[in-house]
């Protein structure tokens, strides 16, 4: 009887301690769990991302876990995003301003913390990008060259449609200009029309046909006339039309009576003929 009664405690024994040495497990694992998921947030506060998704990765093999799934997505997305924000960052720090513009639109999640930060920084490029081309435009403008300056004014309008100062300096100076070739028309006492003219839509196609940057969607359209030394010209805007904005992808002078095409230099203010 008293061996009976030893085995049967012996077994109790063993139960116990097969039960603690199974929690003892259970709980281990749990603490390991909780330590890297614990360590994954906090790399994901770093912006240290693919060091977040390896941490989660690894708590996954504790546990599985539906929200441990959503936290790896979300790193992966905001790792994503970093990337973009900082290429545009280096656009930005380099004056490439519309480039930065671009490349900080990429980023489309409006509850990440990436997209609020590209936001503000689109702000501040337009800006910065607004005041060179207005200070541009000034300049051109006391220079009489009023074409120069409504090009410059064109490239805010282009990512700032409705920048209402903009466009109420863009009348201003094509007023200026009305009122500088009625002048010279005086002066010069010469017709401003002739019947041999080429009309506005042969000059976007001329333009169209002799385009060296040739570019699928290329929409070519009559910006305003200029005239260069005794020659006036159809100045004609390529340009891509975005969902959101408009991308230029030159400048055009087409001689109103030849029909000769001139791609502008903007950089050099040079015509370069094409025809």
């Amino acid at each position: 009887m008293n061996k009976k009664k030893i085995i049967i405690t012996l077994m109790a024994i063993i139960i116990v301690a097969i039960i603690l040495l199974f929690g003892f497990y259970k709980y281990n694992r749990k603490k390991v769990y909780d330590n890297l998921v614990s360590n994954a947030e906090e790399y994901m506060a770093l912006e240290e991302y693919d060091k977040a998704i390896a941490m989660y990765k690894q708590a996954m093999e504790y546990k599985l876990s539906d929200r441990v799934q959503k936290d790896i997505i979300e790193a992966k997305n905001l790792k994503s995003e970093k990337e973009i924000y900082n290429i545009a960052l280096e656009f930005m720090n380099n004056k490439k301003y519309l480039q930065a513009i671009e490349e900080f639109n990429k980023i489309k999640r409006k509850d990440s913390k990436f997209y609020t930060k590209a936001k503000d920084k689109i702000d501040k490029c337009i800006k910065i990008f607004n005041e060179i081309n207005i200070n541009n435009a000034k300049e051109s403008a006391e220079k009489k060259e009023y074409d120069k300056a409504q090009k410059y004014l064109n490239e805010i309008l282009n990512i700032d449609e409705k920048n209402t100062g903009v466009i109420a300096l863009k009348e201003y100076y094509e007023k200026k200009k009305i009122e500088e070739q009625h002048m010279n028309q005086k002066k010069e006492n010469k017709p401003t029309v002739t019947a041999t003219e080429i009309s506005v839509d042969e000059a976007c196609n001329l333009a169209k046909k002799y385009a060296n940057n040739k570019v699928e969607n290329t929409k070519y359209k009559y910006d305003h006339m200029d005239k260069k030394g005794d020659i006036q010209y159809y100045v004609i805007h390529a340009f891509e039309d975005m969902s959101d904005h408009i991308a230029t992808n030159g400048w055009y002078y087409v001689d109103k009576f030849t029909g000769k095409v001139y791609e502008w230099d903007l950089a050099s203010d040079k015509l370069i003929p094409l025809n």
